[in-house]
């Protein structure tokens, strides 16, 4: 393999691991999986075209099934055998909630439609709160599927492909997914369907494979071109640069691409520089196979947890490399077709140890823990608001003989305990009402909310309030100013709390506030596969999300100098030293803030306290 082709890939596979531990550094980062696509189109092509030099059917058929092999032994071993041991650690001492979505992710890979499933549930984040750590296989399933279908549809041609060039072919296909691309990211469909339709999709990649395709067989002479900076700055450049756009940005980052491939630079290997990243590049599949279950492993050890986020970063990037070596040399060349080199199993051994094995294997956990392996109650969560009875178009138990009526408001912590407030409002026999907004919080006046839908929310809840005047309201949100990234304090956070509070006070007869909400660590409410053996659930309440309702007394001072009436529910929850996730065998936590049904039903005498029912 050429040193410089090897280089491009250390490079794009630093660049996407230093985007997935420092996002904020390394803004664009992602474009090292479009040079990859750029990378394979113009190695791979190649032995894909040998497939039909000999015009025989019989030749066609092995070739094409040697091609095929290949390219199993290539891809199968490490990604089956990184798969199973990463999902036994992560049985141990990850959340079982999140098993649930890491299994189904392995098992889509093993079956090369990880790109499908990923598209299905990671609403495009590799940061959300709750993240899939083999995510970034879905890669891999774009490329497998490009492999898998790239052959047949020439074979399909076959007839005109005879008559016309390889270059001819490629050309068309790579100017049609383009168009196709394009016309799908100018929002022709609606954004979230594009966005996420697109990012994982095959036909957002087949252009990029198409282009180094086209590379390949266009047999350009390399030209001589010897200002190597421009490139080694071009595109570090792209990488840091602070602004990111799905505008071309890959366009651009794929014709650089193509132009370092097509200059063929000669390096001297013993330049430590690119002696560094040769080798990554040796290593770039193992390297990125690891790397994301390396992260969510460290970020859910409970000695770690809490520590700086960059901490945690700089040790997933050193066991990454270390893993990542020790993949390479002992799994992945080693079962690799290369020269004259047998592979250790036959083909049908190979697939049932690295495919139906591991599939089995990633069904039984995935069956676990949907199910919490029958040792405890599964957490449910109430999703969307509990309504008994809809009256023009509010929610409420309709007991309108009642004198007193509360209303329900908050974001989606309100829908989490919405069925117990209804039970608690109707054995009491008071009118309730809930109107919950999805990730919007009662924070800032009006005037101020810039999210459309937010807005909305808060007119609803103000025209409510004004036409029923006598109308106690109780609030429950997300307590924690980490809600908004851009609050530097708990005081700042507070202050635009307080505004909110105001205005709904304004038109209120009395207004209640239950909270703070506990926000546990990443994982640690859901609990592990260890934690099934154990009744009940607990942690060291340092190990509690530090703004999550340390600030309980503040905010009881504050509210209540405002004539707010406020309950500090901390206490059901934690002692000095210690916080629980579980009670009497069941799961108080749906996640790490979500309250499930029997959190929300642990509550309810605090709700009835405050509310003197």
């Amino acid at each position: 393999m050429r040193n410089d082709i090897q280089l491009l890939r250390g490079f794009a596979v630093l660049a996407v691991i230093l985007f997935h531990l420092f996002p904020q550094v390394f803004h664009n980062g992602y474009l090292g999986v479009d040079m990859f696509f750029v990378i394979s189109g113009y190695v791979v092509t190649p032995k894909l075209i040998s497939i039909f030099k000999n015009p025989s059917r019989k030749e066609i058929k092995k070739n094409l099934f040697n091609f095929y092999k290949i390219r199993y032994y290539r891809l199968a071993p490490t990604l089956a055998i990184v798969l199973i041991f990463f999902s036994l650690i992560m049985l141990v001492i990850g959340p079982l909630q999140e098993q649930r979505y890491s299994t189904a992710q392995g098992i889509s890979a093993l079956v090369l439609s990880g790109n499908l499933y990923a598209a299905k549930v990671s609403a495009n984040n590799y940061f959300q709160p709750n993240p899939n750590p083999f995510l970034h296989t879905w890669s891999l399933s774009v490329e497998e599927q490009i492999y898998l279908l790239l052959p047949i549809f020439i074979l399909c041609l076959y007839p005109i492909v005879k008559r016309l060039k390889y270059i001819s072919i490629f050309i068309a296909l790579t100017i049609f997914a383009y168009i196709i691309y394009f016309i799908l990211l100018s929002n022709f469909l609606p954004t979230e369907v594009s966005d996420g339709a697109l990012y994982y999709s095959l036909i957002f990649r087949l252009w990029e494979f198409g282009l180094g395709a086209c590379l390949s067989l266009t047999g350009t002479k390399y030209f001589s071109f010897k200002q190597k900076f421009i490139f080694f700055t071009l595109l570090p450049f792209i990488i840091f640069l602070p602004v990111s756009s799905a505008y071309l940005y890959p366009e651009i980052t794929c014709l650089v691409t193509l132009l370092y491939i097509n200059n063929r630079f000669e390096f001297k290997e013993k330049t430590s520089g690119t002696k560094v990243f040769i080798w990554l590049g040796n290593r770039s599949y193992s390297l990125y196979l690891v790397h994301l279950p390396i992260t969510f492993i460290l970020e859910h050890i409970p000695l770690l947890i809490g520590i700086y986020k960059i901490i945690v970063s700089a040790l997933a990037l050193i066991f990454t490399l270390i893993v990542g070596n020790f993949c390479w040399s002992n799994i992945e060349e080693r079962y690799r077709i290369s020269g004259n080199r047998i592979p250790i199993f036959t083909v049908k051994k190979s697939v049932i140890f690295f495919t139906f094995l591991p599939l089995a294997l990633l069904t039984v956990f995935r069956f676990g823990a949907v199910n919490y392996y029958g040792l405890a109650p599964i957490p449910e969560i109430q999703g969307t608001i509990s309504c008994p009875t809809k009256v023009n178009g509010i929610c409420t138990n309709n007991i309108v003989e009642s004198r007193r009526t509360v209303l329900l408001i908050g974001d989606s912590h309100a829908a989490a305990i919405s069925t117990t407030f209804n039970d608690l409002m109707t054995k009491a026999q008071i009118e309730g009402v809930v109107i919950s907004g999805r990730g919007c919080q009662i924070y800032e006046r009006i005037e101020n909310i810039s999210n459309d839908g937010c807005r909305d929310y808060r007119i609803k809840v103000l025209d409510y309030l004004k036409m029923h005047p006598k109308t106690e309201v109780l609030v429950f949100q997300r307590s924690s100013s980490i809600e908004f990234n851009k609050m530097k304090n708990d005081t700042l956070y507070l202050q635009g709390l307080l505004k909110g509070l105001q205005e709904i006070q304004r038109y209120s007869s009395k207004l209640y506030v239950l909270g703070p909400n506990p926000e546990f660590p990443s994982g640690l409410s859901q609990g592990s596969f260890l934690g099934l053996f154990y009744r009940q659930g607990d942690f060291p309440r340092e190990k509690m999300i530090q703004n999550s309702f340390s600030d309980g007394d503040y905010f009881l001072k504050t509210l209540t100098k405002n004539n707010i009436i406020y309950s500090d529910i901390s206490n059901k929850f934690c002692s000095d030293t210690k916080c629980k996730y579980k009670h009497e065998n069941k799961y108080l936590f749906w996640d790490e803030n979500h309250l499930s049904l029997d959190g929300a039903k642990f509550i309810k005498s605090s709700i009835s306290i405050l509310l003197n029912v």
